[in-house]
């Protein structure tokens, strides 16, 4: 089943009725960031988030509009396999020499969820990188599994992005 409009409906559904798992998954994530922060006293912030469910909605009927992935949805798991991006964290450094140690201890921290733990830097501000990893979160109804993305960043670079693109 290629994504359709029904399809898109069934997969915020899911969202919606899964929606306390992303997030305690994405506080999760976001606590073990802030304990590795604070216990090598490192300068920083970590925000974290679930995805709104109605920002997916509007996620998946732009690739629908686009057909961007179209090959890639064929079932309502499918969905959720290819999404990385239900939940997160953002690690921000107020030191650049921060974030070099940071990427390091993020990936020690997270290496054993999945293979797919690899540092890519991420195209829109080359300097910060996105890490991919799995987390196991527990639930009455067993395993739940979910890609959570942790991008990491140095705190000014969003300063820098801003004047640049102001011209």
């Amino acid at each position: 089943m290629p994504l359709t409009p029904q399809l898109i409906d069934a997969a915020v559904e899911r969202y919606r009725r899964e929606f306390d798992r992303y997030q305690k998954l994405s506080e999760c994530i976001g606590g073990a960031c802030r304990r590795l922060l604070e216990e090598r006293s490192i300068r920083g912030s970590v925000q974290l988030r679930a995805k709104d469910p109605d920002r997916l909605r509007t996620k998946l009927e732009k690739y629908l509009a686009s057909g961007e992935h179209a090959a890639k949805f064929t079932d309502l798991d499918s969905v959720f396999r290819v999404l990385k991006d239900l939940a997160g964290a953002r690690i921000t450094t107020y030191v650049d020499t921060d974030r070099v140690r940071v990427v390091a201890l993020v990936q020690e921290r997270f290496s054993g969820f999945s293979a797919n733990s690899t540092i890519v830097p991420e195209v829109r501000i080359p300097v910060q990188i996105e890490q991919g990893f799995q987390c196991i979160s527990s639930s009455d109804s067993g395993a739940f599994r979910a890609p959570i993305p942790v991008r990491i960043g140095h705190l000014f670079i969003g300063v820098f992005a801003a004047k640049r693109d102001a011209g």
